[in-house]
Formats: C-alpha cells, sequence, structure tokens
C-alpha cells in the first residue's frame, strides 16, 4: 500500500512539463555548460609550490618546470586537458575556473592531494546533451525530488512517535536547519 501511495503521489508532479523546466534550468547553467583546459604543478607544501610560482613570475616555463617534478601527469607538463567544474575538487576548481585564459593563480592552492600552481590554458562552451539523452536522468531527479516533497510533507503533518528496543518512549529529535 504504502508503495503505491508513493507511486501516486510521485506521478503527479513528474510530468513531462517538470522534465522540461528541469531541463532548461539545467541547460542555462552556466557553470554546467563550461568547460576549461588546465595545467598545474603539485608539490608536498606549500612553500615549494611558493617557491615554483616565484620561478614561472621569473619566467620560467610552466610546462618545463611541470616535467621537472615527481608527480602523476608531470611527464605532459601537468596536462589536464578539458574538464568541467563538477569534475575537480572545489578548491582546485573554483581558483582553476576563477582565472583568465594564459592566467596562472596568484597564490598556491592546497587540496587533499598537495598544492598546486594551475595555468589555464582555455575556456569553451560546452553544448549540453539533448532533452532525449538526459530524460530518464531527469526523471530520476524529479521523482527523488518529489518523494522528498512528499516526505517532507507527511512529516510536517504527522504525530511521530519514536520508541527504543524495549518499547520505551523516546525523546524527539532535535531537527536541523538541513534538507
Amino acid at each position: 500500500l504504502a508503495e503505491t501511495f508513493v507511486q501516486r503521489e510521485v506521478a503527479r508532479p513528474v510530468d513531462d512539463a517538470a522534465l522540461a523546466a528541469r531541463y532548461e534550468a539545467m541547460r542555462t547553467d552556466a557553470a554546467a555548460n563550461e568547460e576549461i583546459h588546465a595545467r598545474h604543478t603539485l608539490v608536498a607544501t606549500e612553500a615549494e609550490a611558493a617557491a615554483l610560482k616565484q620561478q614561472i613570475d621569473d619566467g620560467a616555463d610552466f610546462v618545463t618546470l611541470a616535467k621537472s617534478l615527481p608527480f602523476s601527469g608531470s611527464e605532459d607538463g601537468g596536462d589536464l586537458g578539458y574538464f568541467t567544474k563538477e569534475q575537480m575538487v572545489p578548491a582546485f576548481a573554483d581558483a582553476a575556473f576563477g582565472l583568465d585564459a594564459g592566467a596562472i593563480t596568484t597564490q598556491p592552492v592546497e587540496t587533499q592531494f598537495g598544492w598546486h600552481v594551475i595555468k589555464l590554458e582555455d575556456r569553451r562552451a560546452l553544448a549540453p546533451p539533448s532533452f532525449e539523452a538526459l530524460q530518464v536522468e531527469l526523471r530520476n531527479q524529479e521523482t527523488q525530488a518529489a518523494i522528498i516533497g512528499l516526505m517532507r510533507k507527511l512529516h510536517a503533518s504527522s504525530s511521530i512517535s519514536r520508541f527504543d528496543a524495549e518499547g520505551n518512549p523516546m525523546a524527539a529529535p532535535v531537527a536541523s536547519g538541513g534538507a
């Protein structure tokens, strides 16, 4: 019964108009429709990264310097190819996507992998996939959003009592501001 109830309630908001609206929002999201081509150096300490940045500022070639370092990808001069913002860890992505083509980060960037100096080679628009190619994913996202909305609505309109394994009433959990 519960599954049938959820299916009926969720089927209403997940229609073609809702999918088209979700697709249009995704298609017009500038960050999702851009990719960059970057290079980086990777060292263990901030001091090492600052020294590399100084060498670059003094005229050292970024590619040659990256090739001289012992990190995975150094043989290609730190070339990461094209990638979207979501494909990189947040600190790295924020720094790289904040650069103009040809620019190098002004300060070393720390990630869980170490310290980076990043050079942005190029920036280009990324054509979003067609509606047809994303229709199943969009339907799944819209269904999940509808289920979450339904659960919040039911939770808000219900009186819920919690009991421990022995059947004793438990204190109500502290409400959080999260989703």
